[in-house]
């Protein structure tokens, strides 16, 4: 075999291993890329999960709010209250709890 071959031979190996040393560490790289990126995605899926529970409890916060916004009593002495409703101020009787309480509550 001719000098010149066996030297290309010799330095096409070299390169030949070097290229497969390099391809293994870009292979792995890549696969601890993957990795990451999968652990990502499920964060970002409990992120997402949580963000929509979080949206349910603030539209029942604010459901809540706009209710009790609505509820509106006035201390009218020792004998009255005045409780506001639909239909505007009701009068009623301090101890008259139950009608106060179903006034609130619609």
């Amino acid at each position: 075999m001719p000098v010149l071959t066996r030297l290309r031979w010799q330095l096409f190996g070299e390169l030949r291993a070097e290229l497969r040393r390099e391809h293994a560490e870009l292979m792995e790289t890549v696969q601890n890329i993957s990795g990451s990126i999968r652990g990502m995605s499920h964060r970002f899926d409990q992120v997402e999960n949580r963000q929509e529970i979080s949206l349910r409890h603030l539209s029942q916060v604010e459901a809540y709010a706009q209710a009790t916004a609505q509820r509106f009593v006035i201390n009218c002495g020792d004998d009255g209250l005045l409780v506001r409703t639909a239909v505007g101020y009701l009068f009623c009787d301090s101890k008259d709890s139950q009608l106060i309480a179903c006034l609130l509550e619609n």
